[in-house]
């Protein structure tokens, strides 16, 4: 069972991602998905029905990297990914929008931005987004039409004292 405090943290993490998403104008009409809306299956079927696009957020990985008596430090992972529907894939003006598109705007929304996670109790040397440079953006798959950006930020978690 994961520990509910980091996994709070994580999910504020994706929240924030989601927050900077939503703020740029090319994911305004969007809905992102996060582990916090439920069924996520779900979510991304209307999403993809509805424009025939998704976004969705995802955390695959969190590794201690510092630890003390008194502090966690954990480097997430973040990852953007962006599927496209080729058959449904319109705006609202009738004009199609890429997964690629979504994945690059993604990569600009949020590189470098601060990851929500200030405080001095909280802070950490990764206090912002930063695009993970080996794997910026990727297509996990070229029989489908995903791609993916990916980012790393750290997270604090204070421990008992």
């Amino acid at each position: 069972m994961p520990d509910p405090i980091i996994y709070a943290k994580i999910l504020d993490i994706q929240d924030e991602v989601a927050a900077l998403l939503k703020a740029d104008s090319f994911f305004a009409d969007d809905e992102i998905i996060t582990e916090r809306k439920g069924d996520l299956g779900q979510r991304i079927t209307a999403a993809l029905n509805k424009l025939g696009l998704s976004i969705r957020v995802l955390t695959p990985e969190a590794i201690m990297t510092k630890r003390s008596a008194t502090r966690r430090i954990f480097r997430v992972r973040v990852v953007v990914e962006c599927a496209e529907t080729a058959l449904l894939n319109k705006d609202a003006s009738g004009n199609r929008r890429y997964a690629l598109s979504a994945a690059t705007a993604a990569a600009m929304a949020i590189d470098y931005h601060p990851n929500g996670q200030g405080g001095t109790d909280c802070a950490t040397p990764l206090d912002h987004f930063e695009s993970d440079m080996e794997n910026a953006i990727v297509q996990p798959s070229p029989e489908l039409l995903i791609y993916q950006a990916h980012f790393f930020t750290e997270i604090a978690i204070n421990t008992k004292s």
